[in-house]
């Protein structure tokens, strides 16, 4: 359980990430119950599988493919500086061909765990509400908070680009947040 710092409106998640609580939040007690979940447990994998490629190919390849690219510039240099290397130089010529090697092994053996997310409960005084931080950023005012859909029938989609739909399940008696997702 975490306490929201009245001031800045933030509480710290189990992610790590700093969560900012929206104004517009009504939580008498100032009390949330935080806990985190692998997306990766949660979707079907047809779906996890588009994620991870679209994240790969956003976040990962494109500083990795400079990386790459720089440390190959760095041995070229080298190899057409030193034609005729002395011990030295080809220790250095190894040491560059090495993180060469490295950087390709990297991109062969690229595995994404996917997102990891920050999910925070309370009680408005009235009901039990719970919101996923879909955002990754803590940015909690651009995600949809729910209620348990036995009562209110609300469900929300993790992202554009996976349209998995999920809705909760508070059982607050126990302290479980359960995570429903169709298919």
């Amino acid at each position: 359980m975490s306490n929201n710092n009245q001031e800045d409106r933030l509480i710290q998640g189990l992610s790590g990430r700093k969560l900012k609580i929206p104004s517009h939040w009504k939580n008498p007690s100032g009390n949330y119950h935080i806990g985190i979940k692998s997306l990766k447990q949660l979707m079907p994998s047809s779906a996890f599988e588009r994620l991870s490629k679209e994240r790969r190919e956003k976040m990962f390849d494109p500083e990795h493919r400079l990386a790459l690219a720089e440390a190959q510039h760095r041995l070229d240099e080298h190899i057409n500086k030193y034609l005729s290397p002395n011990d030295e130089q080809k220790l250095i010529r190894e040491e560059f061909q090495s993180f060469v090697d490295a950087l390709k092994e990297v991109e062969k053996k690229y595995n994404d765990p996917g997102p990891f997310l920050d999910c925070i409960v309370w009680n408005d005084g009235d009901k039990w509400i719970a919101c996923i931080d879909t955002s990754e950023q803590g940015e909690l005012d651009q995600c949809k908070c729910l209620t348990n859909y036995i009562d209110y029938h609300e469900f929300a989609t993790f992202s554009a680009i996976d349209m998995v739909t999920y809705s909760v399940q508070i059982h607050n008696e126990i302290n479980i947040l359960e995570i429903v997702v169709a298919g």
